[in-house]
């Protein structure tokens, strides 16, 4: 779950039963995001590149989403055998 700041009002998104569930606003914005190419990599690995996605709701859609909103302020990661 991915909570923050979408044009000065709080939001959420989640992964829910295979798809993502965000407002509508967060949802285009973050179909900008892939349609714009984006990738994400770090300075420590930069041969590590992921693609922005809204599909499988892996690592690659939170940082999509992340990046969707204004403000991010919390992420919250499955722990455990069922992550």
């Amino acid at each position: 779950m991915v909570r923050g700041v979408l044009d000065g009002h709080p939001s959420v998104a989640r992964w829910r039963d295979g798809a993502l569930d965000a407002e509508p606003e967060l949802l285009r914005r973050a179909e900008v995001v892939v349609a714009m190419g984006e990738c994400f990599f770090t300075d420590d690995d930069p041969g590590h590149i992921v693609r922005a996605s809204l599909e499988g709701g892996g690592y690659d859609v939170m940082l999509t989403v992340m990046r969707a909103f204004t403000r991010v302020t919390s992420v919250e990661l499955p722990i455990g055998e069922s992550a």
